[in-house]
């Protein structure tokens, strides 16, 4: 997994905290993981309505 901080293709003010991971198997190993499970539970208020993928440039990591 990496961490980077992205620019909306539409938005270039915008700023998008983004995670690349190598697939699909390496989002899904941590799952399961008590505290993974809990920091999700946590998080998906602040990504509830989100909508559809974003477009994104990488500027930095």
């Amino acid at each position: 997994m990496s961490n980077m901080i992205t620019n909306g293709s539409k938005d270039p003010d915008s700023l998008l905290p983004t995670e690349g991971w190598d697939g699909k198997q390496a989002l899904a190993d941590p799952r399961g993981i008590p505290e993974v499970e809990a920091a999700i539970v946590d998080v998906r208020p602040l990504i509830a309505g989100s909508g559809s993928p974003i477009e994104t440039e990488p500027t930095g990591g």
